[in-house]
């Protein structure tokens, strides 16, 4: 051997040698910080068209009209309450706000939005002018965290290296994480809990200190009730699955003790959370979110199956929140898995079990609090499926023959049936299942060739492409969310200017000073952008769009059907003059010259706004806040009467659950009455045993009747029902305005 060969094998030695005796902490440090570098790297490729087109992390649904205020709101309530607390020095921190929906607590109404996570606390350094950079930082941030903590929990479990790293890349950016992560902001919160919970079971399970276990419950159940129910229920899946399949002596005694320390640890970390858990969940069960109808508990509809399995891989909403996207190593690592007799025998359980719950209605229903089904713990799949990577990664290079032929000929199954799926039975085949199935051929390629080919260096090679084509996966799948023609995800998101826009030049951000000079509400027109602006504008609007809501508000505007979308989001009163009245309603705001104003309703001035002119009307007989009745209806009797006679006959009795000696029982006369009407059926549409069967698309039903002038006229279906329709007619009511009517108002 020359001279500089030996030089460079001595080289190459003493950076192994260097590398090997690195410590434990050093190797960690080493580790996430080329964690670091790659998260940050992949999170400017995902985002790079949100950054150079000025927009914002922020969904213009939900993310506009919830999340985001909820953010710039608990950012003035921390200041307000640290202004009491060293400036005014009181310890006073507000817990009620009339602004909030028709009036509501703001802890349990915000903490399903995050309030009690201490990364908010940041909100309190940004104002409604600039805190989308807080809310772009922190969805950001609670991504890393995630990552961290996964990894965390696989190095508990003696994972190391680069199946780690891989696995907790798939984990981070699944499917699920790639679509919610920036439409729900604190939907990213369990992908944090479930691994520290995980890593605290695992503590307990080894008789370690509990802490950690106590800290994770206490903290999931402090910041979000909703995900630390499914975090719970899945950590006591996986709790049960390890105890059972690990080897113990006296498994009775064993098996008391386990069950009563959890049950200790647990109960110490919801004492610990009571002070939030408490009140929220008081008003959780008392929230007008209430469960859906027409759902089917025993199996999802045929496609459902088809579009999880062929979309494994790919980016696919399958429906019921079940959203794929799973690196196709980690599909890979699944198969090798059940290869491995008499290992790893808790995974296969929790893969099994975990499977089964994708594709049972039920299980959606129950990991959803019993609400109505929604697979919104396909985040726990995900990181089930990481780990199996992480665990099954090194042993990708020591494959048997039959291994090898085995994940050929299972991986070359898959991909023939998928992709005849998507091209035949689907109308538009989706993109990134077919790239990703390409992409699994490749990696299962690299796997069977590279010890063939490249005995000596075959571990490196499948590390290296491995490693190349999980990014390349993540990437095309994240092209698919935010960038194809297909979902067009980013052009549904706020740019910065039309995040400040919205807020500070809408008509209801220009009226705000003079509605506040005394207490009335005011109406808009159906607008989703703004439904909730009246919690930063300190004004007090009838529309709003909370999770949890008072559900006697719920029912009273159900009772006198009130439109809406459903029973907690509710747009405003269809310029219903009665409701507008007992509401306090004073301002009606609508678009420039498009709709009617109530009666009693003055036009007063049109302002300009960011998003349009809007028309100001004046009521001139507005009610005060306060208000007495001198009769009294009873609920037997007012619940013998139609909507409209109901909010008629509260505009002067009190409704009382029954009768009440100290006040006059009012016979009153009434004068809404019901129109004969005739349908009027177009082509396309019958009539047959009180059903529509609509056999083709926009067919049109015209309902005649005699013309009625100066009345307030209400077209009122009874039983409506749609079939395959998710909300019901229970719950979702005729939502918009008339485009047209015969009528006078």
């Amino acid at each position: 051997m020359t001279s500089s060969k030996l030089d460079t094998a001595n080289h190459k030695a003493k950076i192994s040698c260097l590398f090997c005796n690195m410590s434990d902490k050093k190797k960690t440090a080493l580790y996430f910080l080329i964690y670091t570098l790659c998260f940050s790297l992949i999170i400017l490729l995902i985002f790079w068209k949100y950054i150079i087109s000025g927009k914002t992390l922020i969904w213009n649904l939900d993310g506009m009209t919830q999340h985001y205020l909820v953010y710039i709101y608990i950012g003035e309530w921390l200041r307000e309450i640290f202004n009491n607390i060293f400036i005014e020095h009181s310890f006073v921190i507000p817990m009620w706000d009339i602004n909030i929906g028709a009036g509501s607590d703001i802890i349990t109404t915000f903490n399903y939005y995050g309030l009690g996570d201490p990364l908010c606390l940041l909100t309190a350094f940004f104002n409604k002018h600039n805190a989308y950079y807080i809310y772009d930082i922190l969805i950001i941030v609670r991504l890393y965290l995630s990552g961290v903590f996964f990894s965390c929990y696989c190095f508990r479990m003696k994972q190391r290296g680069v199946g780690v790293f891989l696995g907790t890349f798939a984990y981070l950016f699944c499917g699920y994480s790639l679509f919610s992560s920036v439409r729900h902001p604190f939907f990213i919160l369990p992908m944090m809990f479930l691994p520290l919970m995980l890593m605290g079971a695992e503590r307990i399970l080894s008789n370690e200190s509990p802490v950690l276990f106590i800290m994770s419950v206490f903290m999931s159940l402090a910041i979000n009730f909703y995900f630390a129910y499914m975090v719970i229920i899945l950590t006591i899946i996986y709790v049960a699955v390890r105890f059972f399949t690990s080897k113990c002596e006296e498994l009775l005694k064993t098996l008391l003790k386990t069950v009563g320390r959890f049950m200790l640890y647990g109960i110490i970390g919801v004492v610990m959370s009571a002070i939030l858990l408490l009140p929220v969940l008081l008003v959780f069960l008392n929230s007008s979110r209430t469960e859906l109808s027409n759902e089917t508990l025993i199996l999802y509809d045929p496609l459902y199956y088809l579009r999880v399995y062929s979309g494994y891989c790919g980016y696919v909403n399958a429906g019921s929140w079940t959203v794929t996207g799973f690196v196709p190593l980690t599909l890979i690592s699944a198969l090798l898995l059940f290869r491995k007799k008499g290992e790893y025998t808790y995974l296969k359980i929790l893969f099994g079990i975990f499977t089964i719950f994708l594709l049972i209605p039920i299980a959606g229903k129950f990991l959803n609090g019993f609400s109505y089904i929604a697979n919104r713990w396909v985040w726990g799949y995900a990181l089930l499926l990481s780990f199996i990577t992480a665990v099954m990664f090194n042993h990708l290079s020591e494959l048997t023959k039959r291994d090898k032929i085995f994940l050929c000929t299972t991986t070359a199954v898959y991909f023939i049936t998928s992709y005849i799926i998507q091209k035949r039975l689907f109308s538009k085949s989706n993109t990134s299942v077919i790239v990703q199935l390409l992409i699994l051929l490749a990696t299962v390629g690299v796997i069977v060739l590279a010890g063939l080919i490249l005995k000596k260096n075959g571990k490196r090679i499948i590390a290296f492409c491995t490693a190349v084509l999980c990014f390349l996966s993540i990437g095309v799948n994240a092209y698919y969310v935010h960038y194809s023609d297909t979902n067009d995800y980013f052009s549904e998101f706020v740019s910065k200017e039309n995040a400040t826009a919205l807020l500070e030049n809408s008509v209801t951000n220009i009226m705000s000073d003079e509605m506040q000079n005394e207490f009335y509400r005011y109406e808009q027109i159906p607008n989703r952008t703004v439904r909730n602006q009246s919690i930063i504008d300190n004004s007090h609007g009838v529309s709003f769009y909370w999770s949890l809501t008072n559900d006697n508000v719920s029912n009273y505007l159900h009772e006198t059907e009130a439109v809406t979308f459903a029973s907690h989001d509710f747009l405003n009163f269809d310029r219903k003059t009665f409701i507008d009245e007992l509401f306090s309603v004073k301002y009606f705001f609508a678009p420039e010259g498009t709709t009617p104003a109530p009666y009693g309703y003055e036009y007063n001035r049109t302002l300009n706004t960011h998003q349009g002119n809007y028309d100001v009307y004046i009521n001139k007989y507005p009610l005060p806040l306060g208000y007495g009745y001198s009769d009294y209806i009873t609920r037997d009797r007012y619940e013998t009467l139609t909507a409209a006679q109901k909010q008629e006959v509260l505009l002067s009795n009190i409704l009382l659950e029954s009768d009440h000696d100290s006040y006059s029982k009012n016979i009153f006369e009434l004068t809404s009455k019901s129109l004969e009407a005739t349908n009027e059926c177009g082509e396309g549409v019958t009539i047959e045993n009180n059903r529509f069967i609509v056999t083709k698309n926009n067919a049109e039903v015209t309902l005649n009747f005699d013309t009625v002038k100066n009345c307030e006229l209400y077209l009122d279906f009874r039983n409506l029902h749609c079939e395959d329709e998710l909300w019901t007619s229970d719950i979702k009511k005729m939502n918009g305005e008339w485009e047209s009517l015969d009528t006078d108002y």
